[in-house]
């Protein structure tokens, strides 16, 4: 299958919005049946492990309806023996890496869960999606670029939303300010502050992070915008121009 880049660089948008957004096109009962058809490609595999074998026995459920009734609700304490030490004997197929909930979870430090190849691209497809739903203004519209800026603000890996970052980043051609590698190691706080004085500089395509994350970041920056200190980078044209057509777009909004 054809990769994002390749299609934007081509200029395929409406392969693009099939891809990623094609899903909006379904009906109710179409939509349900890829997601039963889906899930039981799921079952079936799991169904080969030693895993799956302690949920289900040896029978491997045919139906979604023989799955409820056959295998019971559980929780992660079932589990937390095999996956807190990262065990993959027990696992329908070797992840390609392993990620953990935000700490709060209750009895549990962390929540951990390891992610196949296949589950972690589709984690870059939702930001794919997403990024695409946020910036068109019209059906089949596909506004993104090469090289779109990215404002770092999600934890880094084994964070899942670090590993959607990073799994973004392999499959867009995207430019996060700072870039992983140098605001992976960074704490918060100096990793927002560098990639707002990054995105003056370069400016900004995009930015996501949890709600309560970018409430923060928002009175964080308007508190410190009082108290900017411009360098030299910051007279340049550029950087000038860039806010200057910001300031005009907050007093019009207003």
């Amino acid at each position: 299958m054809t990769d994002f880049n390749t299609l934007l660089e081509q200029g395929r948008q409406k392969e693009i919005w099939t891809k990623y957004l094609g899903f909006l096109d379904l009906s109710l009962d179409e939509f349900m049946e890829i997601q039963e058809h889906l899930l039981l490609e799921q079952i079936d595999l799991l169904g080969k492990s030693m895993m799956g074998r302690m949920l289900m026995g040896d029978v491997v459920p045919k139906s979604v309806k023989e799955f409820r009734k056959l295998v019971p609700l559980s929780t992660y304490k079932g589990y937390q023996k095999y996956l807190e030490p990262k065990r993959t004997d027990v696992l329908p197929r070797e992840p390609v890496t392993w990620a953990h909930t935000s700490g709060r979870s209750g009895d549990f430090r962390f929540k951990w869960a390891p992610y196949s190849q296949k589950m972690y691209d589709r984690l870059g497809d939702s930001v794919a999606a997403a990024m695409i739903m946020a910036s068109c203004t019209k059906k089949g519209e596909v506004l993104l670029e090469p090289h779109d800026t990215v404002l770092l603000s999600a934890a880094p890996p084994p964070y899942l939303s670090g590993e959607i970052s990073h799994s973004a980043e392999e499959q867009l051609d995207l430019k996060f300010l700072p870039p992983l590698e140098q605001g992976d190691p960074m704490g918060f706080r100096d990793r927002i502050q560098l990639g707002f004085k990054l995105a003056m500089l370069e400016g900004l395509d995009f930015f996501y992070g949890l709600g309560s994350i970018l409430v923060g970041i928002g009175e964080q920056f308007e508190k410190g915008s009082s108290s900017t200190k411009f360098s030299a980078e910051m007279l340049k044209p550029s950087v000038i121009w860039r806010l200057l057509k910001s300031f005009i777009t907050a007093k019009n909004l207003h």
